[in-house]
């Protein structure tokens, strides 16, 4: 199967892609407030036909910067550029990397931004799947992290980091000032939520919501509240009538055991002459299909751990973290893919992922006979989606990689 790796900004590749071109689109776009990756800023919104003039960036080392608090637009800005915060423009526009926007509004205004482009390649029957981790409010005291992030909070599964605080400060870091408006210290942000229903509001279809149960998510130092080990896949389509194909992902049937049955069916001991027993239902006779996959198929299979064959030994465990030796942070589990892309796809169609990463979806795609079209800014990150997808099976994949 082919595989495009693209290079660059997500936004201005999908403007180079045909209008409904791709089947389904799986992915997890950065965090709000986790890390900063490492790539080049980006402009985002503002006057496109405006000479943009950012503010000065700030000293500050790689965990955080203090800016100028700005009466237009309410946001600090000029923030350190060293870490991907970049500035603002007087037109509104923002130089900064993706996850790392000053306030979750403008966080989500982005995440729309960049799902309203992937609507325009889906194909009118296609679907859209992503993964998100939640954040919590900083108290906006103390040594700052990434973006100003504060150090009380985090995203899902990280060690704890808080969000930035709309501060005023002097230019030194670790200014106190008040908490992000709208979240008190502490508060869990509910932002996969708050996405879900701004991309719903955007014209998106919101179809299902999936827990994923991190059985080995990353340890948190807290104290006071349980460690996050579950992430949400929230699906979209784009019309009301869309492909899923529920045979490719139908689930075994397990026998009913004798302790499930109720008692009154198996009384009086025979009727019509006929041996009760022969009334208990076995639901693998009475469905010897399956049943249908349901959105807590990921958290029942991380929960449950072991796959086991007809004698009850373990196989393999499922949809835990996969190892994977490239340097990367957050890659997915090839299991946890599987069912998302048989469901929603053909075989022959063209899967995407703006987000791409380490490629595991142009992977998982290659294994079930799909297409994959993968956008990645990170140079380092573009490399090992080449190298994983191409030693997965390098006789029979075609890899192209453009910049």
């Amino acid at each position: 199967m082919a595989i495009r790796l693209l290079r660059g900004d997500a936004r201005e590749l999908l403007a180079t892609l045909p209008g409904c071109s791709v089947q389904a689109c799986l992915t997890s776009p950065p965090y709000f407030g986790l890390r900063d990756y490492g790539t080049p800023p980006l402009v985002w919104g503002g006057d496109a036909g405006h000479g943009h003039e950012f503010g000065p960036e700030v000293p500050g080392d790689n965990r955080g910067g203090s800016g100028t608090f700005n009466g237009r637009n309410g946001y600090g800005e000029g923030y350190g550029r060293d870490a991907g915060r970049g500035g603002f423009c007087v037109c509104g526009a923002w130089l900064g990397s993706h996850g790392l926007e000053p306030t979750p509004e403008l966080y989500i205004e982005h995440e729309v931004e960049v799902f309203r482009q992937v609507r325009r390649v889906l194909r009118d029957d296609g679907v859209l799947w992503i993964n998100l981790g939640d954040s919590y409010a900083g108290s906006g005291k103390g040594p700052t992290g990434h973006n100003g992030i504060q150090a009380e909070a985090s995203c899902i599964g990280s060690p704890e980091r808080g969000l930035l605080s709309n501060r005023r400060v002097s230019g030194a870091r670790g200014s106190a000032g008040p908490a992000t408006a709208g979240y008190k210290a502490k508060d869990l942000m509910m932002m996969p939520a708050r996405v879900a229903l701004a991309l719903q509001a955007d014209g998106w279809y919101l179809r299902s919501m999936l827990p994923w149960l991190k059985r080995n998510s990353m340890p948190e130092s807290v104290t006071d509240r349980p460690a996050n080990a579950v992430e949400y896949w929230f699906l979209f389509s784009k019309s009301a009538r869309y492909f899923w194909d529920a045979d490719a992902v139908r689930q075994p049937s397990q026998p009913m055991p004798l302790s499930a049955v109720n008692k009154s069916d198996w009384y009086p001991r025979k009727k019509d002459g006929v041996a009760r027993e022969s009334f208990r239902m076995d639901t693998r006779e009475y469905n010897p299909n399956g049943r249908a996959f349901r959105n807590s198929e990921l958290f029942f299979q991380t929960w449950q751990g072991l796959l086991l064959n007809e004698e009850d030994e373990p196989l393999s465990l499922l949809v835990n973290p996969a190892p994977y030796k490239g340097a990367h942070y957050a890659t997915f589990p090839p299991k946890v893919l599987e069912p998302l892309i048989k469901a929603s796809t053909r075989p022959g169609d063209t899967v995407f992922d703006p987000f791409a990463g380490s490629g595991t979806v142009g992977l998982v795609a290659d294994r079930l006979g799909r297409e994959a079209i993968l956008c990645e800014q990170k140079h380092d990150y573009t490399v090992q989606a080449f190298n994983r997808v191409t030693d997965d099976a390098p006789m029979f994949v075609q890899v192209e990689m453009a910049v």
